[in-house]
């Protein structure tokens, strides 16, 4: 590798050279022709002044110095003939050398292409192919020794859909990475980046695609391995504790001092199987992509305070000081309550393990309305983490050993899932560390309103639904309030009867995979599961007899009318996707009026 940087230099260098030589030569063959051109007119102005009146004896005079003249315009044209001579011999070589070096490139470049195993395409700012290797040609099947037409090429792209991601990488001026199958037993990974001149404008766009079909199917196995091992585990291992718990408790018997010890130390080491093997589950689901969120509005602050005083056993063993700085007293995000929980206590419970005793841990949890954005952050005093470990503490199956620490090890998935976890809430985990000063970890999480929520529930269901070939119901209640005679109140004073709605429709449902949602600020959404037309239009005729003038009574406020209109939409039924099923669902089918 050394040798061809060397190389390399070498040639630019005499690049360099033969450059600035054939620059030198030009501009002598323009000075040349300037200086000859300056002579001849200098000796044919003084001709013609004294050409006017010239006598006959000084005319042979004229004739002599004409014939000088010619002479001297004779020795300057050879004499510039020679050196443009020299000059072109010099920029022949120079060209020949060029040449010489851009064929070695070329063959350089080309070699390479061949050799890489990533197919590599690169097209101009027209569409035109600049560069496709074999790999591309084997890849896209393209002919492998036919000359590529741009508009076969691009045929291909917009049949697998990569003509948008082209586009996008143009308009976006940043890398695009995207997953394209090309047949049932092939899949790509596809990376485009545009090309940008010395000015910053896009001159073409490079896809580098790579055959990730065996990398998928060996993590499908191994995620099946371990979702397959862990169900096999926790069958017998609920059935032991069971049965451990059940002879602690006196069911066989009396149990002597002894005996006791043995099963109480049998019980915390199945309660760790257990952990164990769910942390392989989430794992295993993380890397199928089938993990799924049940979000609800969760006060992050109050969950934080839960998770802290559920630890506060281990903290107070060690005598750790333990000081939190919540921007409020309660901060409600749509989240999954119980994922998080588990992201927080992995953090506080790895603070706790690797922090020495009488040290301090920080909890810090703000929100930024500027940036719209949650973060929560573990800071901690401990033995810290050393800078070439960093990048390996969120990689699967690895655990960074620390001499300092005791305790019983872990699979190092931990902080895997923390990341997977929080990347399936879209949002992102860090850390800071210093060796032997402490380590802060902080995750941030993007805002997620009503809509966003309301919007990603419905596509879960949605998806579902199509998986399983069932169907999937959605439910608008629009309320508007009537405080006098011909006065609506507007849809923010509706706000205290929306709530009693949502109270008694959450009261009304039947089954657990049934949500109740509020959508913008003046509806409520009813996504109703394995329900078609029929049955949820039944649904809302259940639902019209719950809310009456005794169910909103507490609700009422000022309101001597509520006027309820309730539209409704299914798939297959009236739509295929989310947005014609909202776009149905906002048509109002049928109203009820309540007096109260």
């Amino acid at each position: 590798m050394g040798k061809n940087m060397e190389i390399n230099k070498s040639m630019g260098k005499t690049n360099e050279v033969q450059v600035l030589a054939l620059k030198e030569a030009s501009e002598r063959m323009v000075d040349l022709l300037g200086e000859l051109i300056n002579e001849v007119t200098r000796m044919a102005q003084e001709i013609k002044a004294k050409g006017q009146s010239i006598p006959e004896a000084e005319a042979a005079k004229l004739t002599d110095a004409g014939k000088d003249f010619a002479d001297s315009i004779n020795a300057m044209i050879d004499n510039l003939v020679n050196q443009i001579k020299d000059i072109s011999r010099q920029a022949s070589g120079t060209i020949e050398c060029l040449g010489a070096v851009i064929a070695t490139e070329k063959l350089k470049l080309a070699s390479l292409l061949r050799n890489i195993i990533e197919g590599v395409i690169m097209i101009d700012r027209q569409g035109e192919i600049v560069v496709i290797n074999l790999q591309a040609r084997r890849m896209l099947a393209l002919g492998l020794s036919d000359d590529v037409t741009a508009s076969a090429l691009n045929a291909k792209m917009e049949a697998i859909a990569l003509d948008k991601a082209i586009e996008e990488c143009r308009e976006k001026k940043r890398l695009v990475t995207k997953e394209i199958i090309l047949q049932e037993d092939l899949l790509l990974s596809c990376h485009l980046s545009p090309i940008n001149d010395a000015e910053g404008k896009i001159i073409g766009v490079v896809v580098i695609l790579k055959d990730i079909t065996k990398e998928r199917e060996v993590d499908r196995m191994q995620s099946e391995f371990f979702s397959t091992v862990s169900h096999e585990i926790r069958t017998p291992m609920i059935g032991i504790g069971g049965i451990i718990t059940n002879i602690l408790m006196g069911a066989a018997g009396q149990v002597s001092g002894k005996i006791e010890e043995y099963l109480i130390m049998a019980s915390r080491n199945i309660k760790r199987l257990d952990r164990l093997t769910t942390e392989f589950l989430d794992y295993s689901k993380i890397k199928r992509g089938a993990l799924r969120l049940k979000k609800s509005e969760v006060d992050i602050c109050g969950l934080a305070r839960n998770v802290i005083s559920s630890l506060n056993p281990q903290i107070e063993r060690k005598r750790l000081k333990l000081s939190t700085n919540f921007c409020k007293e309660q901060l409600y995000y749509y989240v999954d309550s119980d994922k998080i929980t588990q992201v927080f206590t992995n953090l506080m419970h790895n603070s706790i393990k690797f922090t020495p005793d009488d040290g301090s841990i920080n909890v810090d949890i703000k929100y930024s309305d500027q940036r719209k954005m949650l973060e929560v952050a573990v800071t901690d005093t401990g033995i810290g983490i050393a800078r070439e470990d960093i990048p390996k503490l969120f990689k699967h199956f690895v655990q960074i050993y620390r001499k300092d620490t005791t305790g019983e090890r872990g699979t190092g998935l931990g902080l895997a899932i923390c990341k997977g976890i929080i990347q399936a809430h879209k949002g992102v985990i860090r850390v800071e560390s210093t060796l032997g000063k402490g380590s802060k970890f902080v995750f941030t999480l993007p805002q997620c309103t009503a809509e966003d929520f309301f919007e990603d529930c419905l596509n879960n269901s949605l998806q579902k639904a199509d998986d399983n070939q069932s169907a999937l119901s959605l439910i608008f209640i629009l309320i508007r309030c009537i405080y006098e005679k011909k006065k609506v109140s507007s849809f923010a004073e509706s706000g205290n009867i929306l709530n009693g709605v949502e109270k008694l429709t959450k009261a009304t449902i039947r089954r657990d995979t049934d949500l109740v949602l509020k959508y913008k600020e003046n509806r409520i959404a009813v996504i109703l599961e394995n329900t078609n037309k029929k049955d949820a239009l039944m649904f809302i005729e259940r639902l019209k007899r719950t809310i009456g003038k005794e169910g909103l009574a507490d609700f009422k406020g000022k309101a001597r009318v509520v006027r309820a209109i309730f539209g409704v939409s299914s798939f297959p039924h009236d739509a295929h996707s989310v947005e014609e099923l909202v776009k149905q669902a906002e048509q109002p089918c049928t109203y009820r009026h309540y007096r109260l």
